[in-house]
């Protein structure tokens, strides 16, 4: 057995952002979590996964999923898969009801739970998949993968 602790993050510090969000966020080696308390009237930074896969699972409230002019509600209970490669992002909404979890504030309109991890048939070890769980995030607006000399 072992024991994973979460690092909590401040979006607001690490993103540069004007935004209340806050995370908490575990890493077990070749999966990650992030617990998100998701502010209102709020929308994440749109991105896609070359090689990770994500869930996202609302605990609390709803969220907006998808990109562009395609968004679906997301519910308390339900969850939303996005495939390799698939551009997205959440947004939130007005607060629709108070939400009973630790540390959700008035502001907050959804909590949820994000999965990512590396598909089992890209049969890689440990330290490729840590690589990939800390790297595979790309701006929507990125249309290709481009590698600068740096001479």
């Amino acid at each position: 057995m072992r024991l994973i602790d979460g690092k909590i993050r401040v979006m607001r510090e690490e993103l540069k952002k004007d935004t209340d969000e806050i995370r908490e966020s575990y890493d077990f080696g070749t999966f990650v979590s992030n617990f998100t308390y998701h502010p209102h009237n709020e929308t994440q930074n749109p991105h896609y996964h070359f090689c990770t896969m994500e869930a996202i699972h609302v605990l609390a409230g709803s969220v907006e999923a998808g990109y562009g002019n395609n968004w679906r509600t997301v519910n308390e209970r339900q969850s939303v898969l996005f495939g390799l490669g698939e551009r997205h992002n959440l947004r939130t909404r007005e607060v629709t009801k108070s939400l009973d979890f630790p540390a959700a504030t008035a502001n907050i309109a959804a909590v949820h739970m994000a999965y990512k991890w590396i598909p089992p048939f890209l049969d890689l070890d440990e330290s490729d998949t840590q690589l990939l769980l800390k790297s595979d995030w790309w701006h929507a607006d990125c249309d290709s993968l481009k590698i600068y000399d740096a001479a």
